[in-house]
């Protein structure tokens, strides 16, 4: 049997083995990937790429509200 290497495969086969809730996160970058994502799983991690945003914005206000805004289009996206 082939294995499945979609976030839609990876949910399946851990919800196999367990009954608990199933976070997706890794390679989780962008809004497209987090709606992905949360069409599958119980809960979406995107730690690392609000760090990489942050980063990129800067500390400054307008760099923290630009990277809040970013993060508001990940919130977004798996509200829908």
């Amino acid at each position: 049997q082939e294995k499945s290497y979609t976030p839609r495969g990876l949910i399946q086969r851990a919800r196999n083995h367990s009954s608990l809730p199933i976070a997706l996160g890794f390679g989780v970058s962008n809004p497209q990937q987090a709606q992905t994502a949360a069409a599958h799983a119980d809960a979406v991690v995107v730690g690392s790429a609000i760090v990489k945003q942050y980063h990129h914005s800067g500390s400054g206000k307008k760099g923290r509200a630009e990277a809040a805004s970013w993060v508001k289009t990940l919130v977004n996206s798996v509200k829908g």
